[in-house]
């Protein structure tokens, strides 16, 4: 090879290494300047973008201090929405609204010595979403960053939820990347929120259901279930299900909804195996209309106080062209849930916008 190829060889190979290192540099640089201190972007595997169906699961993480800090924080945001656990406590919960902050949690109180465990539970009812995480102990120092460390688990445990099982047998998550990452951005730092496992006032149960209409489908039929509270309450609302993994659409408000007029709140999107679902926001309401085949046990609200309202404020409308309003996208399960109440009159003629 003559000498002034083999020179422009070298330094191509010197350029690379150096645009290598100093983008690292960059990347340390700016992890060090976000709050969230170098964590990705991760989310479970699967076909989300050519399914979109529901998904739901379970996303942790152990870390060990040698001693208990006197504070700690935890600080996440998901799309669309999640459920947090330190040490098998449910500390908090939200639904995703674009541009939010990070939300942030006071743990120290929850830490011990050894391993601790954090737990976030995941549902997106539409299969693809996002997490980003990490804790805060003393001076600024990452534990449990969400990457490649983090396990992922399909089914409910009591075992992951509480730290006593071991996470070598869960999967891999998928890696995003860094912030900032897709339509999510870089969130901004966020104030500390309520936590949910302060006191709350004994759970409000709603009246009788009412059986509004009921269509046959397949083995089961599907109903159309009312529940009235005599008034309007404030609380996170719990299903108790006969069977795991139902499929339910929630309507709710204060006067009786009507599904032929407008579209689902909410969709029940629960964990392989469990009976047990709660919402991760609060709700207002007098009603709640149950749309699909799944048998309930149990209807109840958690009232929690004033400052849980602010803490929850109403989600932003979508942004839409010219200043219009897009219509809801809908899954496939959705779809599948208002197939099954086609006996309600009107329900399945209803033409979407």
């Amino acid at each position: 090879m003559p000498a002034g190829r083999s020179l422009l060889s070298i330094s191509l190979v010197l350029l690379f290494a150096s645009l290598a290192v100093a983008e690292r540099g960059l990347h340390d640089r700016r992890s060090r300047a976000l709050p969230s201190d170098g964590a990705q972007w991760i989310w479970a595997e699967g076909p989300w973008e050519k399914s979109a169906m529901p998904a739901a699961f379970l996303a942790a993480c152990d870390f060990r201090l040698a001693d208990p800090p006197p504070a700690a924080q935890v600080s996440l945001i998901a799309d669309e929405e999640y459920l947090l656990y330190v040490n098998g406590r449910l500390v908090g919960s939200n639904h995703y609204r674009k541009d939010a902050p990070l939300d942030v949690y006071e743990i120290g109180d929850l830490l011990r010595p050894g391993t601790n465990r954090l737990v976030a539970e995941l549902r997106s009812g539409r299969g693809v979403g996002g997490v980003l995480a990490m804790v805060e102990v003393g001076e600024r120092t990452a534990e449990c960053p969400t990457g490649p460390d983090w396990r992922v688990f399909r089914r409910r445990s009591a075992g992951i939820l509480r730290g006593w099982m071991p996470l070598d047998g869960g999967e891999g998550p998928r890696l995003w990347g860094w912030s900032p990452t897709g339509r999510w951005g870089t969130p901004a730092p966020g104030t500390a929120r309520p936590r949910l496992d302060a006191p709350h006032m004994t759970s409000l149960e709603p009246g009788r259901a009412r059986e509004v209409l009921t269509a046959p489908s397949g083995e089961r039929p599907a109903r159309l279930l009312l529940y009235d509270w005599g008034e309007e309450v404030f609380g996170f609302l719990r299903l108790r299900f006969a069977r795991a993994e139902p499929s339910a659409l929630l309507y709710f408000g204060a006067e009786p909804p009507d599904p032929r007029q407008h579209p689902a709140d909410a969709l029940v999107v629960g964990l392989s195996g469990d009976k047990l679902w709660r919402s991760a926001t609060p709700l207002r309401l007098r009603y709640l209309l149950i749309g699909g085949d799944a048998e309930l046990r149990g209807v109840e609200i958690l009232p929690f106080g004033p400052e849980y309202a602010a803490a929850y404020p109403p989600p932003w409308p979508p942004a839409g062209l010219l200043g219009l309003t897009p219509p809801q996208l809908r899954t496939p399960v959705e779809d599948e849930i208002r197939r099954e109440l086609q006996g309600f009159a009107g329900l399945a003629r209803r033409e979407e916008p």
